[in-house]
């Protein structure tokens, strides 16, 4: 990864995936750190309550285009991502994995520069993905709409979390 990379990427679409579910307004800021080990901060709101969530950490590059993500409020292991494509309008993120339960998964986000990407810019993601036989069936396009700032001046979800314990989000 480059300062290419530099900025905010909104994610545009995306394969179903359950911890994203029911979420507007996803937004990631990269901001390139010394020994490919760069600072990511991840916006995103909850639909049904406008919760806001704000998570930091680190995005650490690996050999061949692959990367490792580690948010500071989990700390655990995730799985490693691959770029399939890139540009200076678009990336895509992509992980395959086999899970003990011998269940395979398979994830995809695309995250564009604009929140509202042109068509050109769509199409031209589309293609790169239908150049690499990935199915573009089952993609679920994110709601850019009631984003407060992006999270310009949210609290951290530690900071929601002490704030609103005891409350019900129901």
């Amino acid at each position: 990864m480059s300062k290419n990379f530099q900025g905010s990427w909104y994610l545009h679409s995306r394969y179903p995936f359950v911890y994203d579910e029911n979420y507007r307004c996803n937004k990631i800021d990269y901001t390139p750190g010394p020994n490919n080990v760069h600072r990511i901060k991840r916006f995103q709101i909850r639909d049904i309550d406008d919760y806001v969530e704000v998570n930091t950490g680190t995005l650490t590059c690996l050999p061949d285009g692959e990367f490792q993500v580690i948010y500071d409020e989990r700390g655990s292991r995730p799985p490693i991502y691959k770029i399939l494509s890139y540009c200076k309008d678009y990336i895509i993120f992509y992980v395959c994995q086999n899970l003990p339960s011998k269940k395979h998964d398979e994830y995809l986000w695309i995250y564009t520069k604009n929140h509202k990407p042109p068509k050109s810019v769509m199409k031209a993601y589309m293609d790169a993905l239908e150049a690499q036989n990935i199915s573009t069936g089952h993609l679920e396009w994110i709601i850019h709409e009631n984003c407060a700032g992006y999270g310009t001046k949210q609290k951290s979800v530690a900071q929601q979390q002490s704030s609103s314990k005891g409350k019900s989000v129901c």
